[in-house]
């Protein structure tokens, strides 16, 4: 067996209006959130942009908060001190083309490729045999800016793009033999939907055979709203890997590295949490 992965995560398309110029207090909710969509705004309501000219948002004391134009142009957002936080462009009221987040020392966060990284001392797995690595967790401090949310759903598309790739919200995950690339999009067009099996609020217990070896998902109780608790074992040989955290699952076979055969790849993810992480499994 070659490579399995374990995917959760998702990111939602939120809007708010605007008027020329603003200025005002955020409540402590919205001081607290750092998505990259614009919800850092929401309670500024207001004309929508117009067609021409610049729109400016201000913090209360003073400083330019975002700027721009989003029927035909480009739309900035910044830190209070001043630094860059996102930059968008839109095209006829829609965006275009991708979104690029930074931190507030400057370095991008936003599209961003993560190598993979051995996985050691996880308490949630049981490794016997198989090498084991972690390309995603949105828990990690670095992927703040992504807010998986309400679109860790049914609504999750895996597509043949010439590459792996899978759509999560404006999420697209390009899968790469030793890396994660993570871009946010608005073109989300989906060449070839790639067939798929999904575990959500099952009980009892399943086994599911593949070409990289036997699959068994263990259904226990429901851990949150919309999420079931499917710890998943994975078996190939004398090699044995189990997974107890697991809720959600997608998994399905697919040529990643195109070397000529199919890796196993999971999918798991919390829509009560808007948790996701990624795993690959290589023998």
């Amino acid at each position: 067996m070659k490579n399995i992965v374990f995917l959760i995560f998702s990111i939602p398309l939120l809007s708010f209006g605007q008027t020329n110029i603003h200025k005002g207090e955020r409540s402590p909710k919205q001081k607290n959130e750092f998505d990259f969509s614009g919800r850092w705004l929401n309670g500024y309501t207001g004309k929508k942009d117009s067609a021409q000219g610049e729109t400016m948002y201000y913090y209360p004391s003073g400083t330019i908060k975002a700027k721009g134009n989003r029927v035909n142009g480009e739309w900035k957002e910044f830190f209070e001190s001043g630094h860059l936080r996102i930059k968008q462009t839109y095209s006829d009221g829609m965006q275009a083309g991708e979104t690029f987040c930074y931190s507030e020392s400057g370095s991008i966060l936003l599209p961003r490729f993560i190598p993979q990284s051995i996985l050691k001392n996880d308490t949630s797995v049981n490794n016997a045999g198989f090498n084991a690595y972690r390309l995603f967790d949105s828990r990690d401090s670095a992927n703040d800016i992504l807010n998986m949310g309400a679109n860790l759903t049914d609504s999750i598309r895996i597509c043949d793009n010439g590459q792996l790739a899978i759509f999560i919200g404006t999420i697209r995950f390009d899968f790469k033999p030793a890396a994660l690339g993570i871009h946010v999009v608005a073109n989300v067009a989906c060449s070839k939907n790639i067939s798929t099996q999904r575990v959500s609020l099952a009980r009892g217990k399943e086994v599911f055979k593949t070409e990289n070896g036997k699959i068994e998902v263990e259904h226990k109780e429901i851990l949150c709203e919309g999420t079931g608790h499917n710890p998943v074992k994975i078996t190939n040989g004398d090699k044995t890997i189990y997974f107890k955290d697991i809720g959600n699952l997608i998994f399905f076979e697919y040529d990643v590295d195109k070397g000529g055969s199919k890796e196993l790849l999971i999918l798991n993810y919390f829509p009560c949490e808007g948790h996701l992480e990624i795993y690959k499994i290589d023998t």
